[in-house]
């Protein structure tokens, strides 16, 4: 009846009506959801400001249930009234550390508002506490709290308030919750990884690898990481896709393995295959803003996958498997824990301390009884092993007739194999010279790495075709590589003419530099001869139809140079030269070579240029440019 009065009131006079939460107890937090207004911000252009000193009427009454927004892009504006009868000082606390952007306004009595800000899209260390939820200090006196926040993930909203005593004795609590679960993940870790280094078994790399990915997963999911560990790598909370789609990966490696289903169930080992590709995919979509809908997907892919693990472990035990009656209760009791956070999640259950925590509880579990199945497997693969070399000693003998018989028409191939071999020697030395310097060729074959060097004196030149992208959409790919090739292959030649050196091209762009393998001073003069040599190149192509325009940009100074790659290499070169050559090409114009101060004070007594002024360049302040005039 008191519900029925209360809603009554609020539909005929919500313009009026503020629910108020009176923090009465300094021994628990009290949950506020049932004191709370919420608004939609779908465009984020809500002034917070005005929404916090105007009345509740645009706002929606929670009516008592807990704020889940599940995924949305949409920003959402919390509001409620506090009064503060314990006289201690009173904390916010959100206990979603998922929470990308989160704003919080507070106003007392006397009108005065303090603002914070906070998120998992900023440093750690910036939070006014540092916790792993998201905790605010509100003061004594009694308060209007307005919260604005936005997430990719997922958005359910449980926030708190309670004094100082009770605050200190709940997150005591939380961090012997937190203690023992990484005190029984790690020991398990370690346990399996010290077998693994005993057996070389790819079945226990496997599992430490799931039990990291799954570990990782929960401190991302509980804002234990980004508390302990990657505080000054703020991206990497940006979506709970990148660990959810690691763990999809981990989790098909080991389960497939586990259960033998390359040899046992073929099909299905293909169908799980697909799905830990299809993981992999997403764990490449993770780090694009497509968010929420990378989430979503993720999510759905992982419980298409626990589902599956689930039957083909039901159906590996009724085929008579020993040991995957272990593998089932292990794989049940992390899928009934995950089950029990997705209800939470999505209103089914409420969210509480031991609903979000159920997947940490599940995953102990897991962890536990994983370890006892990789005992029984291991016994049985020893058993395996034995019968397995003891028919390998029977087939010994029998090979042994086969190898003397093939030795002699091995030996007649290698000598044939060792001519081909000489020739795609030959062949292969050349295309390492089209790769790179001489010198460089010269050192790995007979060092085998590349030593990195320091040049003193070069100059470097970044060139970039002015209206590419448009042009790559109008024309088939064909035509796009065919012009680009055209274009690079008369920039190669022009270089080569000048003694200067071609480190890459990167899209559209293309890099050299002169004096890395020379101790002439003239390094300066070539390049510019060279550039002005492209600019003529490139404008007698336009006058033969092609479209094509440049900008050109040259700075001299120090750099270093080196091959990366194992087992690709690549040349390339690094400092803070091969920046501001790169800024003087963004800073040029069309058909116009932009050199720097460097390049001007070395040729200004044999080349005229048109000086530019200063020009902002990114990170580097103002600074001097030059367009060369001939």
């Amino acid at each position: 009846m008191y519900r029925f009065v209360f809603l009554l009131l609020f539909t005929l006079f919500g313009s009026n009506l503020s629910a108020q939460f009176i923090c009465e107890s300094t021994k628990e937090i009290s949950d506020v959801s049932p004191y709370l207004f919420y608004l939609e911000d779908s465009d984020k252009s809500r002034d917070a400001l005005s929404l916090l000193n105007a009345d509740n009427s645009e706002f929606t009454f929670s009516d008592g249930e807990r704020l889940n927004f599940k995924h949305t892009n949409s920003k959402y504006w919390i509001k409620f009234d506090i009064e503060n009868k314990t006289k201690k000082e009173l904390f916010l606390i959100i206990k979603n550390p998922q929470i990308n952007d989160l704003e919080v306004y507070v106003k007392d009595t006397l009108g005065n508002v303090a603002v914070r800000s906070s998120g998992n899209n900023v440093r750690h260390d910036t939070r006014e506490l540092m916790t792993s939820d998201f905790s605010f200090t509100l003061g004594t006196e009694p308060q209007t709290v307005l919260i604005g926040a936005a997430t990719v993930s997922d958005f359910f909203f449980p926030v708190y308030v309670g004094a100082s005593p009770a605050v200190v004795e709940t997150l005591h609590y939380t961090d012997i919750f937190n203690g023992i679960y990484l005190g029984i993940i790690i020991c398990m870790t370690l346990y399996n990884l010290i077998i693994f280094f005993a057996t070389y078994e790819r079945l226990y790399l496997y599992y430490v690898l799931h039990v990291i990915v799954s570990l990782f997963m929960m401190l991302r999911f509980r804002g234990i990481g980004f508390d302990l560990l990657w505080s000054d790598l703020p991206y990497l909370n940006s979506g709970s896709s990148i660990f959810l789609s690691l763990s999809i990966i981990t989790s098909v490696l080991f389960s497939t393995r586990f259960l033998d289903t390359k040899k046992i169930t073929p099909k299905w080992h293909i169908y799980f295959v697909s799905l830990a590709v299809l993981g992999g995919v997403l764990f490449f979509f993770s780090y694009f803003d497509i968010q929420p809908l990378t989430n979503i997907v993720t999510q759905a892919l992982a419980g298409v996958l626990s589902f599956s693990l689930l039957f083909i472990g039901i159906y590996h035990h009724f085929l008579g498997s020993k040991v995957a009656k272990y593998y089932l209760i292990a794989w049940v009791s992390l899928l009934a824990s995950n089950i029990v956070l997705l209800f939470a999640l999505n209103g089914v259950l409420e969210i509480n301390f031991w609903t979000v925590g159920s997947t940490q509880i599940g995953n102990c579990i897991e962890a536990i009884l994983l370890t006892l199945a990789l005992a029984a497997k291991l016994k049985a693969y020893k058993n395996e092993q034995a019968a397995y070399q003891e028919s390998i000693l029977e087939k010994t003998k029998e090979n042994e007739r086969l190898v003397t018989k093939q030795n002699i028409v091995l030996e007649q191939k290698v000598k044939e194999r060792t001519a081909e071999l000489r020739e795609e020697k030959t062949k292969s030395d050349e295309l390492l010279l089209n790769i790179l310097p001489k010198a460089i060729v010269d050192e790995l074959k007979s060092t085998g790495r590349a030593t990195p060097r320091l040049h003193e004196h070069v100059s470097v030149m970044f060139i970039d075709i002015e209206g590419f992208t448009g042009y790559s959409e109008r024309v088939s790919p064909s035509e796009l590589v065919g012009d680009i090739d055209r274009l690079f292959r008369g920039f190669d030649l022009i270089i080569e003419k000048y003694g200067i050196e071609k480190i890459k091209t990167i899209g559209d762009a293309y890099l050299c530099a002169a004096g890395l393998h020379s101790t002439k001073s003239d390094h300066a003069m070539r390049t510019l001869q060279a550039a002005k040599e492209i600019i003529e190149f490139v404008e007698a192509e336009r006058q033969r139809g092609d479209f094509f325009k440049v900008r050109v940009g040259i700075h001299s100074g120090s750099l270093i140079s080196g091959v990366v790659g194992k087992s690709k290499f690549a040349y390339d070169i690094w400092g803070d030269t091969v920046n501001v050559a790169a800024r003087m090409e963004q800073n040029g114009k069309e058909g116009k070579i932009n050199v720097s101060e460097q390049v001007y004070n070395l040729l200004k007594d044999e080349i005229s240029f048109e000086h530019r002024g200063k020009l902002p360049v990114k990170n580097k302040g103002d600074i001097d440019m030059y367009f060369y005039e001939g």
